[in-house]
């Protein structure tokens, strides 16, 4: 995997400014244009696009913009796309959203497989700022009472932009 830091100096820009742009409209609700902003970096990343560490946190971007705005096949898609990179292969954060967009779409078994992982990873906090259903859902996998999350967890977009940050390293 090639470190963003490789990247041409003013491309690595662009790509940092859309992403930018589309998180702050992704929190403001604008689901559509942060999507395209994220998709307009996705096409400024050089090919092979997903030999990027970029790629992974553009990926995981439009996955979780496309998740809150409730397109849950466009999410699975970039989720699929993302966890298939280098960096995106354990990552929990990835995981747990992408069970949660499989299990949205009626496909129990597979999203059992990544919402599992996550919780292997990271265990119930990273549940705390999700939809109960979910913990629920892994717990009764586990054979385990169902329980609400815990609270004081980051949510899921303070993990991204925290991973995100992580990968510019």
């Amino acid at each position: 995997m090639r470190d963003s830091t490789e990247l041409p100096p003013a491309i690595r820009e662009e790509i940092e400014a859309l992403c930018a742009e589309g998180d702050r409209l992704t929190d403001e609700g604008g689901i559509e244009a942060a999507v395209d902003a994220y998709g307009r970096a996705w096409e400024r990343l050089p090919e092979p696009k997903t030999d990027w560490a970029a790629a992974t946190w553009i990926l995981s971007a439009i996955g979780e913009a496309c998740y809150l705005g409730g397109l849950r096949t466009a999410a699975r898609e970039a989720l699929e796309r993302a966890v298939d990179t280098e960096d995106g292969r354990e990552s929990p954060l990835l995981r747990l959203r992408l069970g949660q967009v499989l299990h949205d779409l009626g496909e129990p078994d597979r999203a059992a497989e990544h919402l599992l992982r996550a919780h292997r990873a990271e265990g119930e906090t990273i549940f705390a700022d999700e939809n109960p259903r979910y913990l629920a859902f892994v717990r009764e996998r586990l054979g385990l009472p169902t329980a609400e999350a815990p609270a004081g967890a980051p949510g899921i977009m303070g993990l991204i932009r925290a991973f995100r940050g992580l990968l510019r390293r």
